[in-house]
């Protein structure tokens, strides 16, 4: 669907984008949106685990419109040729309805070329990360009807922190052609392999010392910020397999089928023993206790969808319609032989940079197990109706059910099945060639899993329900600017909350009697000023708070929510015949305002903690070289990226549990070689 006949706000990063700016992460990715950024930051591990939208966390991340499994599948970037986010809710444009809120990401991958094509890039930094990337191309027959894509990539991928890493093995090879002239498939297989050495986050140098109100943060004695209190027997090893096949047909110039599957696995081993300080204000001691983890999942996704679409008149009314079906289904199966802790914590140490690592493991292993099935059915349907040449009516509706069955160590075992509609409603209108207000309104729902107390009650909860209105303006100039200003506001209903009853919250009680707001404004605009010359702008300013809460102060503002944010961005590159013709330059910043650290609670008081806002500027020069006089080396390419130019300290993201450093200063070296 054109972005144009869509009654909200889509925002592409494209691939000059993430070339430009040397994105190796989808957190990196997205910061370039108004109003969407990583609960951590590019640098850790769980980076793409954790999306926010509008203020409203991301349930789920697409790649090429179907679901992936797990939450480290999605940092690979180098097969990505661009980043997709739908702000509100979603499901309608995708038919892959998760229920959240805020919006969804999907990453659309790099298709194969009809010409041939043959590159490696070699990436170093100053924080000791290399890479290498192969990239090949090639059209299989004359006709150039089929044709194949493979791109692989060798990584080790350092950061400031010590003895945090990332090895990373991905593969993907694509297959495309026509069967007839009017079939098409598409096949693809994809390989995913990491190993990380964990990151336990800046907390670990300070430690809270008092209790309830009075409670402040103690930065602990001889610590620094790149020390890491994990055991270098730490680890996590993920492997993803998956397989996608695609199948489309045209029946004429109105009207065609799209076929979509994914069968992907996952399997991660996760080891860690890490270290918590604790400090004694009396002797000014820090000590670390240690702790020991260990766990085994497994997963695995089938998701397949089957979307008509067609184009048709109805009294002189032009209609642009897709409809179709979705079925998902995702087992999982987690194994923890080892509690948290249990038989480690009588290991300790108070100096943390000679910590006594490699004590032996606990001769009483303890073990737990849980076994999940998920599947999900879809059915949903867009109209865009075409009133006159200049006034659109956009309407559409999703029906999705739920299933849900798991088992839980001690034999418990339930079946939960919920179903529900979600639908939008908007208006297009062109005022003028390439400027369109629009207004929306549109639902979402998500349901809640049973909660099961520690007393074996067991409770059943409404689904979260929601809403969105928005109102905006597109404008798009061809070859000069595409720009989207919007203000909203969503809400969220029935979010659950801690019983307001003391004892029954000590058991795990919950009551679902809260509302979340957030209301905003947001302008996404990509600009070519002039020939070689491009900028980037995205700001944000957003208003999140607790409408009713039977937990939280009414008005409080939830965490990792920032009023203000912006990115700006901008590359010139001399055109041909200049003297520096191939020379590009360019660079950013990025701001967003302070945050909370918790939010102000009703019955439990405690001390509340604010993260400061901050500034970070980077940088771009590269040079392009284009000709043969080199032989087989057609095209060359040499860039450095620098981040954060001025090695700002400073907070990224956090929580009233952990806080995470952005990232010093960084220089990233990368040759792109294309025979």
């Amino acid at each position: 669907m054109a972005n144009s006949d869509v009654p909200g706000t889509v925002v592409t990063v494209p691939q000059k984008v993430i070339e430009d700016q040397g994105i190796t992460t989808q957190a990196d990715a997205v910061r370039n949106v108004a109003g969407v950024w990583s609960s951590y930051p590019g640098y850790t591990e769980d980076a793409d685990s954790s999306f926010y939208i509008r203020g409203f966390s991301v349930s789920d991340v697409l790649k090429d419109g179907l679901w992936v499994t797990g939450w480290t599948t999605n940092t690979w970037m180098a097969n990505v040729e661009r980043v997709e986010v739908l702000k509100g809710p979603a499901g309608l444009l995708y038919g892959a309805y998760s229920g959240s809120i805020g919006g969804i990401i999907n990453t659309v991958t790099k298709k194969p070329l009809t010409e041939p094509r043959y590159s490696l890039t070699f990436m170093a930094d100053t924080e000791g990360s290399t890479s290498v990337i192969a990239d090949v191309s090639q059209p299989l027959n004359k006709s150039k009807t089929w044709l194949i894509r493979a791109i692989g990539e060798w990584g080790h991928h350092a950061t400031y922190i010590d003895n945090n890493s990332r090895n990373i093995e991905p593969f993907s090879i694509t297959l495309q052609g026509l069967i007839t002239p009017k079939d098409a498939i598409t096949l693809e297989y994809e390989h995913l392999w990491k190993e990380i050495h964990p990151y336990t986050s800046s907390m670990s140098e300070y430690a809270l010392v008092g209790r309830g109100v009075n409670a402040r943060l103690i930065r602990l004695p001889g610590y620094n910020a790149s020390i890491n209190l994990y055991d270098p027997r730490s680890h996590n090893t993920v492997e993803t397999n998956s397989i996608r096949m695609v199948y489309e047909h045209q029946f004429n110039p109105d009207w065609s089928i799209k076929s979509s599957t994914r069968y992907s696995s996952q399997v991660q081993d996760r080891f860690s023993i890490s270290a918590y300080p604790s400090y004694n204000a009396t002797t000014g001691i820090s000590t670390y206790t240690q702790s020991r983890n260990a766990y085994h999942f497994a997963e695995n996704l089938v998701d397949t969808d089957l979307m008509a679409h067609g184009k048709f008149n109805t009294w002189k009314v032009k209609h642009d319609t897709i409809f179709g079906v979705r079925a998902a289904s995702n087992q999982y199966s987690g194994h923890w032989p080892y509690s948290y802790g249990r038989g480690y914590r009588r290991y300790t140490f108070t100096d943390p940079n000679n910590p006594n690592w490699g004590q032996p493991e606990p001769d009483r292993p303890y073990g737990t197990a849980r076994y999940s099935k998920q599947y999900q059915l879809n059915s949903y349907v867009n109209d865009v109706v075409s009133v006159t040449s200049k006034l659109k009516v956009v309407a559409g509706i999703n029906h999705t059910r739920y299933g849900n069955n798991l088992v839980v160590p001690s034999g418990y075992e339930y079946n939960l099945i919920k179903d529900g509609d979600a639908w939008r409603a908007g208006l297009l209108y062109e005022v003028w060639p390439g400027i369109t207000p629009y207004f929306s309104y549109s639902t979402t729902f998500q349901p809640q899993w049973r909660n099961v107390t520690d007393d074996g009650t067991t409770q059943d909860f409404k689904p979260l329900t929601g809403n969105q209105y928005e109102w905006g303006v597109k404008i798009d100039i061809p070859n000069r600017a595409t720009i989207t200003a919007s203000v909203y506001q969503l809400t969220l209903e029935n979010v659950l909350a801690s019983d307001p009853d003391p004892a029954k919250a000590a058991l795990g009680y919950e009551i679902e009697d809260g509302v979340q707001r957030s209301r905003g404004f947001e302008v996404d605009a990509t600009v070519k000023l002039a020939p070689g010359w491009d900028a980037l702008v995205s700001y944000a300013r957003l208003e999140r708070e607790y409408v009713k809460s039977e937990s939280y102060v009414r008005g409080s503002t939830p965490t990792n929510t920032p009023k203000h944010s912006c990115r700006l961005w901008s590359v010139y590159e001399f055109q041909p015949g200049s003297f520096l013709a191939g020379f590009g330059f360019g660079g950013g910043v990025t701001a967003r305002s302070q945050t909370e650290l918790n939010s102000t609670s009703k019955t439990r008081p405690y001390a509340t903690g604010t993260l400061p806002g901050y500034g970070v500027l980077d940088g771009v020069l590269y040079y392009k070289y284009k000709g043969t006089k080199l032989g087989i080396f057609k095209d060359s390419k040499f860039s450095i990226n620098l981040t954060n130019i001025l090695d700002k300290n400073y907070w990224a993201s956090g929580s009233y549990s952990s806080l995470y450093r952005g990232e010093p200063f960084k220089a990233t070296f990368r040759w792109e070689q294309t025979f």
